[in-house]
């Protein structure tokens, strides 16, 4: 991009959010199918190095910069029915940095929709202080928000770790889908076994065919049965639903039976999003990321897990079979003390919780 394009496009950019609304409603591609045209329409290979959502001639646009061997190009394609508006050869002074990078824009991208909601607008690789970077531009509904990735490590720039700066398009959440460490697929199931103590303690998760409206999102209830020494003493019915595009998992509430000599004698842990000042939270990423901290929840006296993920390939031997490169997340509350430590297997989900690991699942 030349420096006059660069000084146009920020004179283009709109401030007002509710400038970026009208924009956004014109796109029928998002960026990362914007990005794949570009590449196709230079003979199918190329770096993107930029790659930004704007305002053309005849409506919104996508203007991507790519590094094709020792040149560049700019593929302008409209973000309504991704034709070709025009390619232009260009320069670039990027292409000795390209060696260097172990994450691309399309990796970059993936990792700011973990973050923040709403439609990715800018994707840029630049150098700043010497370290090569990728800085995401999203819009969240409120404002454009950054999130910046070190293109060398593939680690994050900046803390994104509150919870408050995820802010969720709920109308891209739904009761079904298959994240990789978490299913939310009906009658999917898992049975993990250990002991407490000197007690056999036993779960059974189930992924049910009932759904139920939640704070505006249709949601998937999860059966979980906890039963010690064969006798059941907790059922609890958990609320879960996944974005289409991000493929992150959220929790949106419990309802909790204790059990004692087979009668129900208490509730305690029950919270719904949406009531009480209880708000739902993240239960697992879409690309989750070493040393990402969030909240399951916002149950005020409730319920305040909050998670950290320690480990993104880490092995761990069950019952049922060693499993690897899995994620390892310890799980803390402002409840109570100590460390709940928790093991996900891809295209597989929970494999270990405490001292329970997993001895059986089944799909449908």
């Amino acid at each position: 991009m030349s420096v006059l394009s660069i000084m146009l496009a920020l004179l283009a950019a709109p401030q007002d959010p509710n400038e970026w609304k009208e924009r956004l409603k014109e796109p029928k591609l998002d960026i990362l199918e914007a990005m794949r045209l570009g590449v196709r329409q230079a003979g199918g290979e190329g770096i993107v190095y930029h790659a930004e959502l704007e305002k053309g001639k005849d409506g919104m646009v996508y203007s991507i910069d790519l590094i094709v061997g020792d040149k560049a190009m700019n593929v302008v394609v409209s973000a309504k029915d991704g034709s070709v508006v025009k390619t232009v050869d260009e320069t670039s002074s990027l292409s000795e940095v390209l060696p260097k990078l172990t994450v691309d824009l399309y990796k970059a991208v993936e990792m700011a929709q973990a973050i923040q909601a709403g439609p990715v607008i800018d994707a840029q690789l630049r150098v700043k202080d010497g370290i090569p970077q990728i800085r995401v531009k999203s819009f969240t509904g409120e404002a454009v928000e950054n999130v910046v990735v070190d293109a060398t490590t593939g680690k994050l720039i900046g803390d994104y770790t509150k919870v408050e700066k995820l802010r969720v398009d709920k109308e891209r959440l739904g009761p079904t889908g298959r994240n990789p460490y978490f299913i939310l697929e009906p009658r999917y199931r898992l049975e993990l076994e250990g002991k407490a103590g000197e007690q056999d303690v036993r779960l059974e998760i189930t992924v049910t065919d009932d759904t139920r409206k939640i704070d505006g999102v249709e949601t998937r209830m999860v059966e979980i049965r906890k039963t010690v020494a064969g006798e059941l003493t907790e059922l609890s019915k958990n609320y879960f639903a996944i974005c289409e595009r991000s493929n992150s998992v959220y929790y949106f509430g419990r309802e909790v039976e204790l059990y004692k000599d087979r009668e129900v004698v208490g509730n305690e842990g029950t919270w719904i999003s949406g009531e009480n000042d209880a708000r739902f939270g993240l239960i697992m990423p879409g690309t989750p990321l070493q040393d990402a901290k969030y909240n399951h929840q916002t149950a005020p006296r409730v319920a305040m897990n909050r998670a950290h993920i320690v480990h993104l390939s880490a092995a761990v031997q069950t019952p049922l079979d060693t499993f690897k490169e899995c994620l390892k997340i310890q799980v803390t509350t402002s409840l109570q003390q100590g460390v709940e430590t928790t093991i996900y297997a891809p295209d597989v989900g929970l494999v270990q919780v405490g001292a329970l690991k997993l001895v059986k699942r089944s799909e449908r």
